[in-house]
């Protein structure tokens, strides 16, 4: 039976290659359909338990493509795996190849969406198949009838995510993750109002390195892409990438690790994915970060290239024309301000939150008596979830009492601020308010500590709508000293601190900005 079989998996697959241009590489998600359904047949299995991919040679591609669409939000019972072996190429490494990329993914908590996962190798010059390697999970219940078309299947039983999140906790070493700071629940109530952050601060003060933790912490490492601003950035490619006309006819797509995280957080859209830009403004942010900003504003597809079908990369990952902002991908950008660095536009300010990271003696002192502490406890998965709802929630409301506090709190800062150029309107007023009710939330869910609503106000005012003050003393000296009154009688001590120190600033230099 299993010459048959895989005769007539081989007749079908060379039908697909004839019928779709472009073969194993089509973007089709129709070209494996006439496999799919003889294969349900033989395993008597429905059609929708099975999903079929292809990737060209590049086999440590298959847990995109498996992940890709739909998928991402399904269970499924079976996955084939289809890729092609090179002239020349030992097929038993290459499937051992395959196979260690597929054990992972089976084990990777909340990703490997499949109880199993067939491995089929091409013979690129005969175009005839080989059904090499069965990888499953405990819960497959098909196993038998795989054997028995296929014999001499080599079957692997692989770690289920549960099996492998308490294998890693029980070989877990030292050093001991450390419990979350005041600082890293600063950045997870932001994060939770808005998928933009700005962290600003001094060179060595640790921005970068925080950033990390929080993000791994929520998301796990694997969804965590670290990008280092270059100084010649004058356009979106170093974070989207481009179409390739020198390679195949323009064909080929090169897509940087910006792009890829990108995609990644479309196919796993109920998933935290995050993009941490180092060194965020050693560059024009306008001139490279501009179609992110119009995106995550609008919801409007992000342009990636002309072409009427998709596009692939040399690892054969499909890119789209247009890409989708994921609303589960939040963006971090640490920024020093010097000499050799670019201040915001009131634009990219006015949609970000704003944190100044600052770093006390005491703390300097204790990192150099004891060794530091290089992970953040990773958050449950019942937290992830949480805070994922929060995020999500379009609709963030306060309390009666606490709405009307933070609204009397904006009015006498709109009327401080009338009549200059930092004044605030609809966006600022509501991010306000969407970080309140963020953080009343966590605190609701037990992901962060408790504060009186006056304090959460108070930061919602200081990230929000102080950033973008800056300039000369002849145009924000009567401004600042307004500001400075309001807060200092509402009682707003972060804000008033941080204005009595900008006004000391400008009566000494004649120039300040928030950032600094």
């Amino acid at each position: 039976m299993s010459n048959d079989v895989i005769q007539k998996l081989t007749l079908l697959y060379q039908k697909m290659v004839k019928d779709f241009p472009g073969g194993i590489s089509n973007t089709s998600t129709a070209k494996f359909d006439e496999m799919r359904h003889f294969l349900s047949e033989r395993l008597q299995l429905n059609s929708d338990d099975i999903y079929i991919v292809g990737a060209d040679k590049r086999t440590t591609n298959l847990p995109i493509r498996l992940t890709q669409g739909g998928q991402a939000m399904k269970r499924t019972e079976l996955g084939v795996a289809v890729f092609t072996v090179g002239a020349g190429k030992d097929v038993d490494k290459t499937v051992g190849s395959a196979s260690t990329s597929i054990r992972n993914y089976l084990s990777e908590r909340g990703r490997g969406n499949y109880n199993a996962i067939l491995l089929v190798a091409v013979d690129s010059t005969t175009s005839s198949l080989h059904v090499k390697r069965l990888i499953q999970l405990k819960e497959f219940k098909a196993s038998d009838k795989v054997m028995e078309l296929f014999p001499g299947i080599e079957v692997t039983v692989s770690e289920s995510p549960s099996d492998a999140s308490n294998r890693a906790n029980r070989n877990a070493v030292s050093p001991e993750p450390r419990d979350m700071s005041s600082f890293d629940e600063l950045l997870i109530k932001a994060l939770a109002a808005k998928q933009f952050l700005i962290i600003a601060g001094g060179t060595g003060t640790g921005k970068t390195r925080s950033a990390m933790q929080v993000a791994r912490s929520v998301a796990g490492r694997e969804r965590v892409e670290v990008v280092a601003v270059g100084a010649d950035w004058t356009d979106n490619r170093p974070l989207l990438g481009f179409r390739n006309l020198l390679v195949e006819d323009g064909d080929i797509y090169s897509a940087p690790p910006a792009l890829r995280m990108i995609i990644k957080a479309v196919s796993e859209p109920s998933k935290p994915h995050f993009l941490i830009l180092d060194e965020m403004n050693l560059s024009h942010v306008e001139r490279y970060f501009s179609d992110f900003l119009s995106s995550m504003e609008s919801g409007e597809k992000i342009k990636l290239h002309d072409s009427k079908v998709d596009l692939i990369t040399e690892d054969d990952l499909l890119i789209p024309g247009k890409l989708e902002w994921p609303k589960n991908l939040f963006v971090i950008g640490t920024v020093n301000i010097d000499e050799t660095t670019y201040m915001f536009s009131p634009k990219v300010l006015d949609r970000a939150h704003v944190i100044e990271f600052k770093v006390s003696w005491q703390a300097i002192s204790e990192g150099l008596n004891s060794s530091p502490h290089t992970e953040l406890e990773p958050m449950s998965d019942s937290y992830v979830e949480e805070f994922m709802s929060i995020s999500l929630d379009s609709g963030k409301k306060l309390e009666a009492e606490d709405h009307v506090k933070l609204n009397a709190v904006l009015e006498r800062l709109f009327e401080a601020m009338s009549g200059s150029r930092f004044i605030f309107a609809h966006r600022t007023a509501r991010d306000c308010l969407n970080y309140v009710a963020a953080a009343k939330a966590l605190e609701a869910s037990d992901i962060v500590s408790q504060q009186p609503i006056e304090v959460l106000i108070d930061r919602a005012i200081l990230q929000k709508a102080l950033p973008k003050i800056n300039g000369s003393s002849g145009a924000l000296t009567v401004t600042l000293n307004k500001l400075v009154a309001v807060t200092n009688e509402l009682g707003l001590g972060l804000s008033g601190e941080k204005l009595n120190a900008m006004s000391r600033q400008l009566k000494s230099d004649q120039f300040v900005s928030f950032i600094q």
